[in-house]
């Protein structure tokens, strides 16, 4: 979990933000625990390094499917399980930006379809997902929902009143499904 407190940026005399602060949780290699630990044990130990209450631990394991093997060893985890449980140490921090590094290599079409949910999920809850991938088709394409969030592709998905995009950016501008 990366805190971001009171962050500012101007470009030439433009101010693009002032005193922005969030929070950042990123899966970026996906190093797995120990493979004969837990994955309740896992994520307590890091929530309870990062001063986590106990209680949020189960919380992220519903929310990523894996309430039901919390208590099964990791080293029996399928590969979308270990995905799974990486988001999960994402989550437990209640990150409003997300930062997925390759998050669809080696799953299957099941979970392949998870991920893209999720993501899908957290930008229209409001949080900023930022995806890195080979694989450009991997990441859903988003138009705007019920909710009347506008997303943006530059790599990210984004609703545009959480993303304060550099005005490089010309955020005003309609974005079709199909731009890159």
């Amino acid at each position: 979990m990366i805190m971001v407190d009171r962050i500012s940026k101007e470009y030439g005399r433009k101010q693009a933000i002032n005193e922005v602060s969030f929070t950042v949780g990123a899966l970026l290699d996906n190093s797995m625990p120990v493979p004969e630990r837990r994955a309740v044990d896992h994520l307590m130990w890091i929530a309870h390094s990062n001063g986590i209450p106990r209680k949020r631990v189960m919380e992220v394991l519903s929310e990523v499917g894996l309430e039901e093997n919390a208590r099964t060893r990791v080293k029996k985890y399928s590969l979308g399980m270990k995905q799974r449980l990486g988001i999960a140490v994402v989550l437990l921090g209640k990150p409003e930006v997300i930062v997925l590094d390759e998050p669809m290599n080696g799953l299957d079409p099941e979970g392949i379809h998870w991920i893209r949910s999720f993501m899908r999920e957290r930008a229209e809850a409001g949080a900023t997902v930022l995806v890195s991938s080979h694989f450009l088709t991997s990441s859903p394409r988003l138009k705007a929902g019920d909710s009347g969030t506008t997303y943006r592709w530059f790599g990210a998905f984004a609703p545009s009143r959480v993303a304060p995009w550099p005005s490089c950016f010309d955020t005003d501008r309609p974005v079709r499904e199909d731009s890159r």
